[in-house]
């Protein structure tokens, strides 16, 4: 019984330890947190300080290195050779990595859309744009039949000024403001056309417009087949139209160069 003091207070330490060693494991590991974020935070300016260094002695070198290699297309290297500084925070130094990134994007991207036109520019999908341009322009004519038509695929590089004026002529109609009422077709063409411009990808849309290189994602059909509007004979056509990646990247967008026949 005599014990009994003594084995309360035994119990009373160890519960206090229960107690006090989360704790102060909490406080080690907060501790150890703060003094590694301290190291690393020492480390990036004194790092930021060597490159600081660096491009201040040699910094006209640098621009002219970065210039001539923008100027060649060398934008990877460009982009290799201003991410040395990068800590240093050079504007001009940035605008040469931001000008060179963007062109690097441009081109991945480019190469995603060649690969999904690749895939896409098929006979199947220029009937299938055919179809949908006559079934959305006259949605009261019968149901279409395209069982006899036929697409065959032409050279993209003979057409590709063509395409661009249509997309200048489209972009012009939506900066004028142009709405469904005010474009009423006067032509089976202008019905197939639509109201509205393809929703091209944004990287096809900016290499089109600047120069060819945006064919290896574009493909330009001559689809051939018969219809007619409700009430009218069925007619023989031969409809040309263009296919490109759409701005969803999972589907091709259309428009129709030229129609005979109706």
């Amino acid at each position: 019984m005599r014990r009994t003091p003594v084995l309360f207070a035994c119990l009373a330490v160890a519960v206090l330890a229960a107690g006090l060693v989360p704790a102060a494991s909490r406080w080690y590991a907060e501790r150890q947190r703060e003094t590694a974020i301290e190291r690393q935070r020492r480390a990036v300016l004194a790092q930021a300080q060597a490159q600081q260094s660096e491009l201040t002695a040699n910094k006209p070198q640098l621009l002219v290195e970065l210039g001539a290699l923008q100027s060649a297309g060398e934008h990877e290297k460009v982009l290799a050779l201003a991410a040395r500084y990068r800590l240093a925070e050079d504007k001009e130094v940035q605008a040469f990595y931001a000008r060179s990134a963007a062109q690097v994007n441009l081109k991945q991207a480019l190469a995603l859309m060649a690969e999904l036109a690749q895939t896409l520019c098929t006979e199947r999908n220029a009937v299938d744009s055919a179809r949908s341009a006559f079934a959305e322009a006259f949605p009261e004519a019968p149901s279409i039949s395209t069982g006899e038509w036929s697409a065959t695929r032409l050279d993209t590089a003979a057409f590709v000024e063509s395409i661009r004026t249509r997309v200048r002529v489209l972009i012009g109609s939506l900066s004028k403001g142009r709405t469904h009422e005010q474009a009423r077709p006067d032509s089976v063409l202008d019905a197939l056309r639509g109201d509205h411009p393809p929703r091209l990808h944004p990287a096809v849309l900016h290499q089109l417009m600047q120069d060819t290189q945006a064919q290896p994602a574009l493909c330009v059909w001559r689809v051939n087949g018969t219809w007619g509007a409700a009430g009218n004979p069925v007619k023989p056509f031969e409809m040309t139209l263009w296919l490109a990646p759409s701005v969803t990247e999972r589907s091709m967008t259309r428009d129709v160069l030229s129609l005979q026949g109706l």
